[in-house]
């Protein structure tokens, strides 16, 4: 179909192994920015990008031209190894094996809304098992 365009806004949302508090402050900008990189070089948008010291919220524009599964595995991949390659953590820092993936409307994700609500989690949270 010409002219034919589509785009999804995903929220994904994934934890340090074991919940533990290994982003601080002082590198969330850094991992924000390399995080952004990554999904930029698979020609997907990212709209905003949070970060509490034990996981990570992004909310991704994405074309239909790669899984969302498959763009969390490299996402994921390649900031551990950014991670582990600049020592920010004593030991090896990987990421859980669990995400929550989950689809946004158009005018929730242009509003910036969700990753702000996000910063303040029900005492019941959905990332602490691996799936």
């Amino acid at each position: 179909m010409a002219n034919t365009y589509t785009q999804l806004y995903i929220h994904i949302v994934f934890a340090v192994k074991g919940r533990q508090s290994l982003i601080p402050k002082y590198h969330k900008a850094e991992l924000h920015k390399y995080i952004t990189g990554i999904i930029t070089n698979k020609k997907q948008t990212v709209i905003q990008i949070n970060s509490m010291p034990d996981h990570v919220h992004i909310l991704v524009g994405m074309a239909p031209d790669i899984a969302v599964s498959k763009l969390v595995g490299i996402i994921k991949a390649n900031s551990s190894k950014f991670i582990n390659n600049k020592r920010w953590v004593a030991g090896k820092f990987e990421w859980q094996c669990y995400k929550h993936i989950a689809p946004m409307g158009l005018s929730f994700a242009a509003d910036g809304v969700s990753i702000n609500i996000l910063k303040k989690h029900p005492s019941k949270n959905p990332l602490r098992g691996c799936v």
